[in-house]
């Protein structure tokens, strides 16, 4: 009897070893996925390959603000991961809380395609072009062909319209290891918008047509597994100014007279036709704003739209400029001044600029100012409530 009691105390000594052992495991392996999913971002192979790129493109010029941009074309400013991006005809800022970095290149026709965490930096009508994450640059290519559009994938693909002839487009899809994963010929040059979704699994491309006699912009959504368009849509009448995927799957479609939505379905969720489109900007979070000047040329109206329509609209009784949204809010410039509207539309802060400063950019905690001869930025906490 003893002996078989002692089996007892043994065998259940060795199961509470088991369990214990067991839970250890599991909680071992559940702090190292809690770990990758975190940290994702930084130790994804595409990560990791873009840091041994950028390493091998050379370190940036880091500066305080403000930076100095004198006699320096500006090709665009975006919000830009959690700061910004200013691209320049002769070299891109990156834009963060505390100072800019500068990287400097040689190109003619500088263009810019800014995503949220990646950009392309190239010559419309040449051949070079670079590739920034929000680390730096991680590379530069040039293409055999000339360059008309390009645009960027959040995890590294990027999509190539070149010109293989003067009567013709070619649209090249490339991972971030530089394979190509589709291709299509367009017997047109007139293709004046390309766009992709995050994973690159969706490529739009807006050709321009005339159909009897008439103006009209024609949509071709592709999934980039398959050669035929997945969508069509024809928009007559309207030319398309801008084109952008949300993170959400969600396609945003900027034109002249018009602006809308369409879901990862490619349903239209809105549209909102207007006259005297002075500015638009558009955020990866689905955030839209679009500035339209009254008609007397006075003051100016801007509506703010997110994933299901219209969030706010607000009278502004002067003439605005500089244009950037971000979560619901908005910032912009007028007479001298940085006004920035919350995600209801009400004034949420002001602070004075230089009467030069020209553009705005929203950055997590900031919002970056462009005049003509510098950068300055503005701490969001730091503005005076309206």
């Amino acid at each position: 009897m003893a002996e078989n009691e002692e089996k007892k105390v043994d065998q259940r000594k060795k199961r509470r070893k088991i369990k214990i052992r067991r839970f250890i495991i599991l909680l071992i392996t559940a702090a190292v996925i809690a770990f990758i999913v975190l940290n994702w971002a930084w130790i994804s192979p595409v990560a990791i390959l873009q840091r041994i790129q950028a390493a091998k493109s050379g370190a940036g010029l880091v500066t305080n603000y403000p930076t100095d941009i004198a006699g320096k074309e500006i090709a665009g400013i975006s919000g830009f991961g959690s700061g910004g991006i200013l691209v320049s005809d002769s070299g891109c800022y990156l834009l963060r809380t505390d100072n800019t970095i500068y990287y400097q290149y040689a190109m003619a026709s500088t263009t810019a395609s800014i995503g949220d965490k990646a950009a392309l930096v190239y010559e419309k009508g040449g051949n070079k072009f670079q590739y920034f994450n929000t680390e730096g640059r991680v590379f530069e290519q040039e293409s055999v062909e000339k360059i008309l559009r390009m645009a960027v994938s959040k995890n590294g693909s990027y999509a190539l319209l070149t010109a293989p002839s003067e009567y013709s487009s070619k649209l090249t899809i490339y991972s971030v290891t530089h394979t190509e994963l589709f291709s299509q010929l367009f017997e047109t040059p007139n293709v004046p918008r390309i766009a992709m979704n995050n994973n690159a699994k969706y490529c739009a491309v807006m050709v321009l047509e005339t159909v009897d006699g008439q103006l009209c912009s024609q949509l071709s959504i592709y999934d980039t597994g398959l050669q035929d368009p997945v969508f069509t849509q024809s928009y007559a009448g309207l030319l398309a100014l801008e084109m952008k995927y949300c993170d959400d799957g969600g396609l945003v479609i900027i034109f002249d007279r018009a602006a809308i939505r369409l879901n990862a379905k490619n349903e239209i969720i809105w549209q909102f036709n207007f006259d005297g489109l002075a500015a638009f900007a558009i955020a990866y979070d689905g955030t839209v704003g679009l500035l339209s000047d009254d008609s007397e040329g006075i003051g100016c109206t801007i509506k703010v739209y997110d994933t299901e329509g219209e969030l706010w609209s607000a009278q502004v009784s002067r003439q605005a400029k500089g244009l950037s949204v971000r979560n619901g809010r908005a910032a912009y410039i007028a007479d001298g001044k940085i006004m920035l509207l919350d995600e209801t539309g009400q004034s949420a802060g002001i602070t004075v600029c230089t009467l030069d400063t020209y553009g705005t950019a929203f950055g997590d905690k900031f919002i970056a100012l462009v005049g003509k001869d510098k950068i300055t930025r503005v701490l969001i906490s730091e503005m005076n409530g309206g």
